[in-house]
């Protein structure tokens, strides 16, 4: 009897679960609590058959994509703001839910100083490093040898799920000719991870300026410690030189004292401060006014980092303001 007891026990605890019902709809990318770098990530859904005819998806509540389900799946490239994004992904048959998942990732930054340490319950996922049998179904997931240096941009095996890393105003010249592999390394660990230290990788082409700002005397934070990408965007960009933001806007994330409109003057015999932006540069005709009309970004022979070696304020003021 304890025997056939146990056995009726057994079947009916997996009765339920041999007969389960596969889910409506289940995210393949991204993983929950992963670690992002970049301002985007893609999201993949795979569906139970007939079960939807449109996904949409949301990212902290706002709508960044929505299109229709094909070979019963869903991907999407959304962009991610600077630290945690709730992202949710909504499965519609005829205008109905019929099925919903969502996910928690992180967007770390080395731009904004709260989002550059990873919080507690994220970590670092290597797409790359593991099997990902339903991505391959319709991607290549590996570099082709066309990624090294292919014959037109569109070439490259990599644009199959990362063309919108092309998609900026500004490209990068080795992702606007698909040469990928010029700075992913595919037998790196991880692998396709980008070849350290990076400062390398980028002087391995701006060779010129490497010279030139290592003869100058100082050197702007980022550029001493080798990460070009702290305000460079390695792919593309909406902004000129690839930056992440405008150029007035970037050096105000760090330098937030200075966006008062009260810098130089301000606190000398003006009261109204000289404008840091918003103007005409007069050096620079057709050029805004920034930090960068006065300030060289990279390296200068000045502790102030003035664009010219100019031995007083005064005369780094007469470069615009002639007598």
């Amino acid at each position: 009897m304890r025997v056939h007891a146990l056995f009726l026990l057994t079947v009916f605890h997996l009765g339920p679960r041999l007969g389960a019902e596969e889910p409506a709809i289940t995210l393949l990318y991204p993983r929950p609590g992963a670690v992002h770098e970049l301002g985007m990530a893609s999201v993949s859904v795979a569906l139970r058959p007939g079960i939807a005819d449109r996904v949409r998806v949301m990212v902290n509540g706002v709508e960044r994509a929505a299109g229709e389900v094909r070979r019963d799946g869903a991907c999407f490239v959304v962009p991610l703001v600077a630290g945690r994004n709730e992202v949710a992904v909504q499965a519609t048959m005829g205008g109905q839910v019929t099925g919903d998942v969502a996910a928690s990732v992180f967007r770390r930054s080395d731009l904004e100083s709260q989002y550059r340490q990873v919080p507690e319950g994220f970590e670092r996922d290597r797409f790359h490093q593991r099997s990902n049998d339903a991505c391959g179904q319709c991607h290549s997931l590996s570099a082709a040898p066309i990624g090294q240096k292919p014959a037109a941009g569109d070439g490259s095996s990599c644009l199959s799920c990362h063309k919108k890393l092309a998609a900026g105003v500004w490209v990068h010249g080795p992702v606007a000719v698909g040469s990928c592999l010029a700075c992913h390394d595919p037998s790196a660990s991880p692998s396709l991870s980008v070849k350290e230290p990076v400062a390398d990788v980028c002087f391995s082409c701006h060779q010129e300026q490497r010279d030139l700002w290592r003869s100058k005397k100082y050197m702007h934070g980022p550029v001493t410690t080798g990460k070009c990408t702290i305000c460079h965007g390695p792919h593309s960009s909406e902004n000129a030189f690839g930056l992440h933001k405008p150029t007035w806007y970037l050096c105000t994330t760090c330098h937030e004292d200075r966006g008062s409109g009260k810098h130089v003057l301000g606190h000398s015999f003006s009261t109204e401060g000289h404008p840091t932006h918003g103007r005409p540069d007069p050096r620079r005709p057709g050029k805004e006014f920034t930090c960068a009309s006065c300030h060289d970004p990279h390296a200068s022979n000045v502790p102030q980092m003035w664009v010219i070696d100019a031995k007083s304020p005064f005369e780094l003021c007469g470069v615009c303001h002639a007598k």
